[in-house]
């Protein structure tokens, strides 16, 4: 056998012409096929996530503990925004009295 080798030649021009002719006849099937792709993927992952979790139930009750941890309610702060809100209520209904009118020529 000869196993001698052979210079291909390829003119970089016509390939780059004949590529862009093909992408430009089937960029609608281009479209329609990654755009299917991707509502695919989406849907395999939205099916992973939620309806196939991995998780032991070690991890569930981690996840449980971490999000009531999270949760704890401070009276005392919940208490001073009240009073904030209360002050700024009594502040606003405050009878300004006797203001003297800046606008007003003499």
């Amino acid at each position: 056998m000869d196993f001698k080798a052979k210079k291909i030649n390829i003119n970089t021009e016509d390939l780059l012409e004949k590529s862009l002719f093909l992408i430009r006849k089937a960029s609608g099937w281009f479209l329609v096929l990654i755009f299917l792709l991707a509502i695919g993927y989406s849907v395999y992952l939205w099916y992973v996530y939620a309806f196939n979790p991995n998780w032991g139930d070690a991890q569930k009750q981690e996840y449980i503990n971490t999000k009531q941890r999270d949760i704890d309610f401070d009276k005392n702060k919940f208490d001073s925004v009240i009073n904030k809100i209360k002050q700024r209520r009594s502040d606003y209904q405050k009878d300004l009295g006797n203001i003297p009118d800046i606008f007003q020529f003499k």
